[in-house]
């Protein structure tokens, strides 16, 4: 996956959604496959030349800051959607990928108390996914990752595919490719710096050789800025209970984020407290 392969596929996709009556464009008879408004017709509309908007769909050239108040515009970009195509053309400056760079030991050990003290499962995740540490709350819900992935290959990605996940989550593909988005959202946003480019790649390329499902979702799903995921988990001697995935950035380190798993209140009867 690359930023001009991904920058082509959302143009083209958004493009497809559009409505030819609301662009104020003739409606084509019944003959054609597709309504929607052709490359050309986009190009007229944004008042460039058809080369230069194939050259942007293709993401070989520049888009000033006029050109992309246009394009929002007429495809009625939504906030989310107007961030990732900013990140795509390279409008917005990716986060460093020195992820501990002005952390001490010290600050490092208060993290990971305060993930202990967390009454509900929780993790500490770096820039790339990789979980750095994670309390009691979530061995008992989600497994203990310590003995089920070897140190060089903790990642949230690879415990996400890993068996026995994939056992304990109710609807888990439906899980999986809501993570998946989000996990593309990111890759797009931070690799601008070759650095952390490699680590992303590292890791895709890694899934795509042992999980066929990871390739083609890798290559359909459509990407997600927004963390709102919940996820429901079996329960052998309840039943199911069902998370709230929140995540927050730290203020003074942006490359690390503590993710919490809220349980929903009436998603199970009977006790919500971890532990």
């Amino acid at each position: 996956m690359d930023h001009q392969k991904e920058l082509k596929n959302f143009l083209s996709r958004k493009r497809k959604q559009l409505k030819r009556e609301k662009l104020g464009l003739s409606v084509l008879d019944k003959r054609h496959q597709s309504n929607c408004p052709k490359r050309h017709e986009i190009a007229s509309l944004l008042h460039i030349s058809p080369e230069w908007y194939e050259r942007i769909e293709q993401g070989r050239a520049n888009i000033s800051d006029d050109l992309y108040i246009r394009i929002v515009n007429l495809f009625q970009f939504t906030e989310e959607e107007q961030t990732y195509l900013s990140y795509l053309i390279g409008k917005m400056p990716s986060m460093s990928s020195q992820a501990f760079s002005f952390m001490t030991a010290e600050e490092l050990d208060a993290l990971y108390l305060l993930v202990q003290k967390i009454p509900y499962p929780a993790a500490l995740n770096d820039y790339c996914w990789n979980i750095l540490h994670w309390n009691d709350g979530f061995v008992q819900v989600f497994g203990d990752i310590g003995s089920l992935l070897p140190e060089e290959n903790r990642n949230s990605l690879s415990f996400l595919f890993h068996d026995s996940f994939r056992e304990r989550i109710v609807n888990w593909d439906v899980t999986a490719k809501q993570m998946l988005a989000l996990f593309r959202a990111d890759y797009i946003r931070r690799s601008i710096q070759p650095e952390m480019k490699e680590k992303f790649e590292s890791i895709i390329n890694d899934l795509y050789n042992k999980n066929e499902e990871f390739a083609k979702w890798m290559e359909e799903l459509p990407f997600c800025l927004k963390s709102n995921i919940e996820i429901t988990v079996k329960d052998g001697s309840m039943g199911c209970m069902s998370y709230k995935q929140a995540s927050f950035i730290l203020h003074d380190n942006q490359n690390i984020y503590l993710t919490v798993y809220m349980p929903i209140l009436n998603s199970k009867q009977g006790k919500t407290q971890i532990g």
